[in-house]
């Protein structure tokens, strides 16, 4: 009777098939822990995932330390409790805004390109991150444009992208930012002076949008109006970008307008409800 040939290929697949399925197993129990830390009222024990989970406490141990190194869940400082980490919210904010705030913003933002003909932008706000990043852009029909980075994160202390959010943050999340003194991404500048900068930001609450001038891209002027949400919180900011040597000052206030009456109806749009006007 012949034996099998251990140099028959069926055999030398076996060892690949066994790995493929431990891997498969790793990535499913990963989803469920995932799962359950997104799906849980707060931080959760050991103890309970492995009930949940059905999997012995060396699994769990092992697995959370391996999400923990990629920042996809933290372990509580005082207690041993574990939650999604500041990575997990990142990437779950980033899906959750592609699916719902690219398709609410999509209209306006192509009516903004069609009565200005310059490139929209969408920024969403990241506070865990203290920044903002592109989403979405609808294009001008001008060949000049800009490159845009999507889903980078950008600052919020330097362009109108930025400095509309932040002039509407609460004070705490103003100075968490401004000891960030992050450089110019266009020149390598650094901050102005405190005093100055908030009286910049006093000024474009104040007037309901910021502008700056090759403060992010040289060259360029950018406009940017605030984002709101139904919590009355600011979420992001419409902008557009302009060459400096197609901007025309003159416009710049019927620019302004154009771009706030959009961001209001897609504040509005998200949830948005301004509180209503005291008597006089």
């Amino acid at each position: 009777m012949s034996r099998p040939d251990p140099s028959n290929a069926d055999s030398n697949l076996v060892p690949a098939r066994m790995r493929d399925a431990s891997a498969a197993g790793t990535v499913a129990r990963v989803v469920q822990l995932l799962a359950c830390l997104a799906e849980s009222d707060g931080a959760v024990s050991i103890k309970s995932l492995c009930q949940t989970l059905k999997l012995p406490a060396s699994t769990v141990h092992r697995l959370l330390g391996l999400l923990g190194d990629e920042g996809m869940v933290e372990r509580r400082a005082d207690r041993p409790v574990y939650a999604p980490g500041l990575e997990l919210v990142r990437i779950a904010s980033l899906l959750a805004s592609k699916v719902r705030i690219v398709d609410v913003a999509r209209p306006f933002m192509r009516t903004i390109v069609q009565e200005c003909d310059e490139t929209c932008c969408l920024l969403q706000y990241v506070p865990e991150r203290r920044k903002v990043m592109a989403l979405h852009a609808e294009f001008s029909s001008h060949p000049l444009r800009y490159r845009i980075e999507f889903f980078q994160p950008h600052s919020l202390l330097w362009g109108a992208t930025g400095r509309a959010v932040l002039a509407f943050l609460p004070p705490d999340a103003i100075e968490a930012a401004l000891r960030d003194n992050d450089a110019s991404p266009a020149t390598g500048a650094a901050l102005p002076a405190r005093n100055a900068l908030l009286a910049d930001l006093s000024e474009i609450r104040t007037r309901g949008y910021a502008i700056t001038h090759g403060q992010k891209i040289k060259g360029a002027v950018g406009i940017g109006a605030p984002l709101f949400n139904s919590e009355r919180r600011v979420v992001g900011s419409l902008c557009i970008t302009i060459p400096e040597t197609r901007f025309n000052r003159k416009a710049q206030a019927r620019l302004s307008q154009m771009l706030m009456s959009r961001a209001a109806e897609l504040s509005r749009a998200l949830g948005y409800e301004p509180l209503p006007q005291a008597a006089e």
